[in-house]
C-alpha cells in the first residue's frame, strides 16, 4: 500500500514537515528567550565542566547527523518504492532514525546550554515526535 504522497509504504503523519519547521521555529524562539530575557542557562566558567559540556555536545550533535546520514543512505530509490518493510543496516535496531537523529540534535544543544527553559522545549519536541511516529507505525502494523 503506497503512502498518500505516492511513494514508499504506509502513511506520512499528517503536515509532519510544517511540523518539522515549527518544532524548529520552537526550539530557537526558546533558545532567544532564554538567552536573552530568562538567562536560565548555565553559564560557562568552570574549564573543565565546560570541556565535557561542549564535547558532549559535539559528539552527540555528530551522532544526531550521522543517524539522519545513515538513514537516507540506507534507503535507496530501489527500496524505498518497494513494498516490503525494511529491517536491515540501522533500521534493525532503530524504527525512525532520522526521528532519533533530530531528537539527538536537539538534545546535544540542550546540554551546550544546560536550561531548564531548554530541557522543557526538547520534552515537548519528543512528545510531539513520538505522537508522530505512533501514527506511522500504526499504519505500518495494518500493512504489515
Amino acid at each position: 500500500m503506497k503512502s498518500e504522497n505516492g511513494c514508499g509504504i504506509g502513511a506520512e503523519f499528517p503536515h509532519a514537515h510544517k511540523i518539522d519547521i515549527i518544532n524548529i521555529v520552537f526550539f530557537g524562539i526558546s533558545w532567544l528567550v532564554d538567552m536573552r530575557i530568562f538567562r536560565m542557562h548555565i553559564r560557562y566558567g568552570f574549564f573543565i565542566l565546560d570541556i565535557i559540556r561542549v564535547t558532549s555536545f559535539l559528539i552527540l550533535l555528530t551522532f544526531g547527523f550521522s543517524l539522519i546520514k545513515v538513514s537516507w543512505i540506507v534507503i535507496t530509490p530501489e527500496i524505498y518504492e518497494s513494498e516490503t518493510l525494511f529491517l536491515e543496516g540501522i533500521y534493525k535496531y532503530i524504527r525512525h532514525p532520522m526521528y532519533m537523529g533530530i531528537l539527538v540534535i536537539y538534545l546535544s544543544l540542550v546540554i551546550l546550554n544546560l536550561s531548564i527553559i531548554m530541557l522543557a522545549a526538547w520534552i515537548l519536541i519528543f512528545l510531539v515526535m513520538n505522537i508522530m511516529a505512533s501514527y506511522e507505525e500504526r499504519h505500518l502494523i495494518e500493512i504489515f
